[in-house]
């Protein structure tokens, strides 16, 4: 459902190394000639704190960023022609000498020729390519633009041999060059294929093999890697020992730089913790950190010391012991499956807050922002067990985080402010059904397979509506052909049927084109959903049980073939 994250801006400058407190003040001897956090307490100058190197200091241009150095008044010669004859404005033809001339001009006025400064040349993110004549010449073909781009690197490798100019293994530049390129050239390499787990995998060996296999051509492999579950930043992931183990392995074959990629600018539960043993373990892989942990606790929570360190050293055990690797894009259900007992995470929540309240000054205040943050973890638990008592103080201590300026809580810029009124709704509706929804608790049937990634049944009779805001909360997703159908048991006292569905267009989430509700062969209706303004994504789909009806029935939903889901939150009988 995500895109790749190779896509993030321009970097400009030169490296910073500056002394700090537990970190030395040069890193000329760390493990990687380049390292990086992407994080808010790491961001621009705060990175030096820290000795890491900068997205602000390190890079002339990072990503997919070639329009930053095409002027605005320039030759349309520079577009790609997919089709050898019309110009496609997504994507750059990497053999015009216009485009090789922009890039020169902008290196020139902006950079010169003596420092040394790093460029990416990257396609659009997109999969495009050019087949002009001299793309076809250089060795192009309908998926692979590689040829032109490393032609591209070669000549700017020669024209400025200070700067250093870097391909990405990615898309339609994932495969090797035909002979090396120029020393002053590199790769960036993306680990999201590479699973986030300290237990050896296929894959694993498979993403550790392309590096050797780069590394036949060129000089420098960076390697782009990740920190968060990126679809929410407020629940706590073990990441010490899984990001140890990638930064041994990356060390052991050679790679040159690490990009560490969190949440950006955006709050993380934990993050000045994270920054500061994961600056470590980058400077040093073998780094004990469990042993130091504490004492780094210490600086930034003298009171709840003892309650974090305790936390964090369980969890990472915990999750070491699991034979799933970390997931990027999940939810706190797959997030107690893999890595947060609930238990333990709510003693862990509950003694937060006995520490806050014997603190003051600047540590209350960091814990007030960590408290407020977890408080959706905390919500979510709740949610899972079925449980909405005392969700009112949760969810006002996540609006102070809104207050806080921390309205975002993922990558997707998916509002804390959204899922607090979405919750609201779902407890506010669960508390009006009480005790007439009489298919709360049973087991339905599905007819049609379930998708392997949402194989719970169970949420769609648990009394709780899901959350548009949110497709992991309360959902049941499927990607079914046609139609998807389940049979719903007759319950007696039932004489009408609500079915609750949601929407989110950002993920291919559609309502169905119609729903239909069958009992032996004969349709008792159909309805045509739509989304309820006043409900914001919710729509529901209503029918009356006739009283012949003494058996199960069957709901048939029909997908609109414009989307690739579509979501059932809850069906109810009263």
């Amino acid at each position: 459902m995500k895109s790749d994250l190779l896509a993030l801006g321009v970097f400009v400058g030169a490296f910073c190394f500056m002394s700090c407190s537990n970190v030395k003040a040069t890193r000329t001897d760390a493990a990687f000639e380049y390292n990086e956090i992407y994080m808010p307490q790491t961001l621009g100058k705060k990175a030096s704190a820290y000795g890491l190197n900068s997205v602000d200091y390190d890079w002339g241009v990072w990503g997919h960023n070639i329009a930053t150095m095409i002027p605005e008044e320039h030759s349309h010669n520079i577009y790609a022609k997919p089709n050898g004859r019309t110009s496609d404005y997504s994507q750059y033809c990497f053999s015009s000498e216009h485009l090789y001339n922009y890039i020169v001009d902008y290196i020139d006025d902006n950079y010169g020729h003596s420092d040394t400064v790093r460029f990416t040349i990257m396609p659009n993110d997109n999969d495009v390519v050019c087949l002009d004549t001299k793309c076809v010449a250089r060795g192009n073909t309908k998926n692979d633009a590689s040829p032109a781009v490393f032609n591209l690197v070669r000549r700017l490798c020669e024209r400025f041999p200070n700067h250093i100019f870097f391909v990405a293994d990615y898309l339609t530049t994932s495969s090797l060059p035909d002979s090396p390129l120029p020393s002053n050239a590199g790769v960036i390499m993306s680990a999201m294929n590479y699973p986030r787990t300290v237990n050896p995998t296929t894959e694993e060996s498979v993403f550790l093999n392309r590096i050797a296999d780069w590394q036949k051509y060129v000089n420098r492999v960076y390697i782009w890697d990740y920190i968060n579950n990126f679809d929410d930043y407020f629940t706590p992931v073990p990441l010490f020992s899984v990001m140890q183990h990638r930064l041994q392995e990356y060390e052991k074959a050679g790679v040159k730089g690490v990009f560490l990629n969190g949440s950006g600018s955006d709050y993380t539960a934990l993050g000045n913790v994270n920054a500061q043993v994961l600056s470590q373990i980058l400077y040093d892989p073998d780094y004990d950190w469990k042993t130091n942990l504490r004492e780094q606790v210490a600086i930034l929570f003298p009171t709840a010391a003892e309650t974090i360190t305790d936390f964090m050293i369980d969890q990472d055990d915990y999750f070491t012991r699991q034979s799933q690797p970390l997931p990027m894009y999940d939810g706190v259900a797959k997030a107690k499956e893999i890595y947060l007992p609930a238990d333990r995470f709510m003693d862990f929540y509950n003694a937060l807050i006995v520490d806050r309240d014997n603190t003051h000054g600047a540590e209350r205040a960091k814990l007030d922002e960590l408290i407020n943050a977890l408080s959706l973890t905390a919500l979510e638990i709740e949610r899972l067990n079925g449980n909405l008592n005392g969700y009112d103080d949760q969810l006002e201590s996540l609006m102070d985080m809104v207050d806080m300026g921390h309205d975002v809580y993922n990558e997707s810029m998916w509002a804390v402010s959204d899922y607090v009124k979405d919750y609201s709704f779902m407890a506010g509706h669960a508390k009006a059904m009480e005790g007439r929804n009489l298919l709360k608790g049973h087991m339905l049937r599905a007819l049609t397979p379930l998708d392997p990634d949402y194989p719970d049944i169970s949420i769609i009779t648990d009394g709780l509506l899901g959350m548009p805001s949110n497709y992991h909360n309360g959902n049941l997703i499927t990607s079914a052909n046609t139609v998807f159908a389940v049979e719903i048991p007759k319950v007696e006292g039932a004489r009408n049927l609500r079915v609750a569905l949601v929407q989110n267009h950002g993920y291919h989430i559609g309502l169905p084109e119609l729903v239909e509700l069958v009992y032996q062969g004969q349709s008792l209706g159909t309805v045509e959903p739509h989304r309820l303004k006043e409900h914001g994504g919710h729509s529901f789909v209503e029918f009356e049980i006739p009283s012949f009806v003494h058996g199960p029935m069957t709901l048939k939903l029909y997908r609109n073939q414009d989307f690739k889901t579509m979501a059932i939150e809850e069906i109810e009988a009263y």
